[in-house]
């Protein structure tokens, strides 16, 4: 089963946070569009664990070329945040979209509405 998100940075530096809508996810995959010509761009993934608060790096990529970047999960994580730096450029900017992949399932609008319709 897969779940994507797609986002778009404008900020060097400003991360986004994506939640992990895939229960037990086991791989995700990160297409970049770089727009703008930056001189240098380093884009940081990290895994983010809402009970402990741990935060692992998962994956680091250098680099100003358009790329697809696969990362196996050897653990379960809660959110994804994605920071990109650069340098140089005009209207620099990062377009992504993050699949996530594994047995599933995902949350829907159906269901996300019928569990905050219930009382508890």
């Amino acid at each position: 089963m897969n779940s994507s998100t797609s986002f778009s940075l404008v900020q060097s530096g400003a991360p986004f946070v994506v939640p992990n809508h895939l229960v037990d996810a086991t791989s995700i995959s990160i297409a970049y569009v770089i727009a703008g010509a930056p001189l240098t761009m380093r884009i940081v993934v990290e895994g983010i664990k809402n009970a402990s608060g741990a935060v692992a790096v998962l994956d680091s990529y250098v680099g100003t070329s358009n790329v697809s970047r696969s990362i196996t999960l050897s653990d379960t994580y809660d959110r994804f945040k994605i920071t990109a730096y650069w340098s140089g450029g005009k209207g620099v900017s990062l377009a992504a979209t993050l699949t996530s992949t594994g047995a599933g399932p995902t949350f829907s609008t159906t269901s996300l509405s019928a569990v905050q319709s219930h009382s508890f």
